[in-house]
């Protein structure tokens, strides 16, 4: 499990998609730096099983056309992993994300489509971990760390908003914590309705928002990130 969070993060840190779409090889993003989905699922692949970990590669479509990623096997369980999708453009220095990381079919299936026949995965990797943290409690803080990178923390329903009023509770809470940013699990189809925020909260001077991939949570779920301050 180690293993696979050091790979995925290392790729992530030291490659960046190639907006040019001239470089497509493992080896490309060895030398340079940069390539295309092939490249980053080639490097992937290829790190996971020299570390003795059973890897595929993937070959389906996204809304941009053809896509490439990964397949990764831990304990006799399979899970999808797309490192190109957890290194999103333009790229940032130092940033990992982990919202394709270790998912089930039906997960990535919210914007991924493969017709070949691959080995499925079912399994919810937060039911993973939280059997995993029952049995090996000298391995708490790495677990607690990774539940928070993956943002698994926010499918606890203190953290799940649907509603515009919940999403305000969630910001006078953390400004009350001295915080202008407030993360939460947002479940509801339609985005958040931004105006109706600032009626319910007068004391708003800005507020802007962005929805990402969020790993472990039911179909349509998403990371809403809310970035606000507060008037004087």
């Amino acid at each position: 499990m180690k293993k696979v969070k050091a790979i995925h993060d290392w790729v992530l840190l030291n490659v960046a998609y190639d907006r040019t779409l001239v470089r497509h090889s493992a080896y490309d993003a060895l030398k340079s730096g940069l390539t295309v989905c092939q490249g980053y699922a080639s490097l992937t692949y290829r790190l996971l099983t020299d570390a003795g970990i059973p890897a595929r590669i993937v070959e389906g479509t996204v809304s941009t056309g053809a896509h490439t990623w990964n397949l990764v096997k831990l304990d006799g369980v399979w899970y999808q992993l797309d490192t190109t999708f957890d290194d999103p453009v333009p790229d940032v220095k130092g940033r990992t994300t982990y919202g394709y990381y270790l998912v089930t079919d039906a997960a990535l299936k919210k914007d991924h489509t493969w017709k070949a026949v691959y080995p499925q995965a079912v399994t919810s990797y937060k039911n993973t971990l939280d059997a995993l943290m029952a049995k090996d409690k000298t391995r708490t803080a790495f677990y607690d760390d990774l539940r928070e990178d993956m943002g698994l923390d926010y499918l606890d329903p203190s953290r799940s908003v649907s509603t515009v009023k919940e999403i305000a509770a969630q910001l006078r809470a953390a400004a009350a914590a001295g915080r202008t940013t407030a993360k939460m699990r947002y479940t509801a189809e339609a985005k958040p309705d931004l105006d109706a925020l600032l009626k319910l909260m007068p004391e708003l001077s800005s507020v802007s928002y962005k929805m990402e991939s969020l790993a472990g949570g039911e179909d349509g779920d998403s990371m809403l990130t809310v970035n606000f301050k507060l008037r004087q």
